[in-house]
């Protein structure tokens, strides 16, 4: 009995976390309309744990930023920023990306993982890349955005901080030297302000 419960806990993860291969459209779609739910709800964690640290509130689930949706010079979507936060004190809008990853267990995992991330590798769609381009996006209109969104007044010494939050700690920032900080939701909850900025090495 335990198996079998121990089982049925494996296969809901796996249709959470988008990890069940299927065959069919109908239950694809099933998986996937799970998989934009918990997508969503991890996002809104994540959001409410920057709230709870920075002590204000972030904007979660950005497709759009001053009117418009985010696009590169080519006039190419750069997709949706997963949660925009701000920190006044330290002068820093913080561009997160939020990844609902499971655990990895095994070398087979952690490498997978760094193949998700795009990691080692020249790959045009890294995460990394992607939410790199949308952190510079947000930079070249910041005095906007901080205004339109945050009501403040000017952006003078203020700093765009890409960062990404993962559901679990993470093997690949103790493997690799990474573009920007990767953090778990736990180490976040757990940091208090001056912690998190210390993390961002922002003076």
């Amino acid at each position: 009995n335990r198996h079998l419960a121990r089982s049925m806990q494996y296969l809901g993860e796996m249709c959470l976390k988008g990890l069940l291969k299927v065959s069919t459209p109908s239950l694809r779609k099933a998986l996937g309309d799970l998989r934009e739910i918990a997508t969503k709800q991890f996002e809104q964690e994540v959001g409410d744990a920057i709230e709870q640290v920075t002590d204000r509130q972030p904007l979660v689930g950005c497709v759009k930023l001053l009117e418009r949706r985010l696009k590169n010079c080519n006039g190419q979507s750069l997709g949706d920023i997963d949660v925009l936060g701000i920190v006044p004190d330290a002068r820093l809008l913080l561009v997160v990306e939020c990844k609902d990853f499971g655990l990895a267990l095994t070398p087979v995992e952690i490498d997978n993982q760094l193949h998700y991330l795009g990691l080692g590798t020249s790959d045009k769609n890294s995460v990394f890349v992607k939410h790199q381009a949308r952190a510079d996006w947000v930079a070249a209109h910041l005095a906007d955005v901080l205004l339109e969104h945050f009501e403040v007044q000017s952006s003078h010494k203020w700093r765009v901080q890409p960062m990404l939050i993962s559901s679990c700690e993470l093997y690949v920032p103790h493997l690799l030297s990474l573009p920007f900080p990767v953090l778990s939701l736990d180490s976040l909850k757990a940091m208090t302000l001056p912690q998190l900025v210390a993390k961002l090495d922002v003076s």
